[in-house]
């Protein structure tokens, strides 16, 4: 077993009033369908559907990871597509939600994001902004502020110890908000916590991003 994966207790103090909040804020900040565009070929790509390099480009690349600034360059498109395509494996074998992630799961999450980050021109960032859209109910975005704010190092191990810190929140935050840390109380959680203006409820895992970024990355950017 990784020696990273060693003393992994942290988690951070965010409750239900916070993430609604964070919610309403991030939304027109954040752009209202870039993310979902994401999704929606991420999920082709989990289902095992053909995505044309072209399509991906347009889509992914542009309607996602530079609609959120990524500058991701459309010359390796194709190179990003066929990661995705060798991640799939990876992501498979990981639970549906975030409070169900286990110490077990996290070396396969450090591999696809090991995946991503060898594709050229991928920051430090784009791992797990493109991951999260293959796993978006399981797998927490996040960003160099908030890997600083961690404390975490800005690799693959590093995001696996960040994701196990939003784990333990997750859970903290179902069973002081709901009374229980299973399905059944995050589908509740999330619910409470999404604002009636976003639609049907966001994912406890995007729900902890929007927090992280209000709270951590947009104060570093003023």
């Amino acid at each position: 077993m990784p020696s990273w994966l060693a003393d992994l207790s942290d988690w951070a103090p965010i409750t239900l009033e916070a993430l609604n909040k964070a919610a309403q804020q991030f939304s027109p900040i954040g752009g209202p369908d870039a993310w979902p565009r994401g999704c929606r070929v991420g999920r082709r790509i989990m289902n095992g559907e053909a995505v044309s390099p072209d399509e991906f480009g347009n889509e992914f690349v542009t309607g996602y990871l530079n609609a959120w600034r990524s500058r991701f360059p459309h010359s390796e498109a194709r190179g990003l597509l066929d990661a995705m395509m060798e991640c799939r494996d990876d992501i498979l074998v990981l639970p549906a939600h975030l409070v169900e992630i286990e110490v077990t799961h996290l070396p396969r999450v450090a591999l696809a994001f090991e995946r991503i980050a060898a594709v050229p021109r991928a920051a430090s960032t784009t791992p797990s902004k493109v991951l999260s859209t293959m796993a978006p109910a399981a797998l927490v975005i996040w960003d160099q502020p908030i890997a600083d704010h961690y404390g975490f190092a800005k690799n693959a191990a590093g995001y696996a110890r960040f994701l196990w810190c939003m784990r333990n929140t997750a859970r903290r935050l179902c069973q002081d908000s709901v009374g229980r840390c299973d399905r059944v109380g995050t589908t509740e959680l999330e619910r409470l916590a999404t604002p009636p203006e976003r639609g049907k409820p966001l994912p406890l895992a995007k729900l902890l991003d929007e927090w992280n970024w209000m709270s951590i990355t947009l104060n570093k950017n003023r």
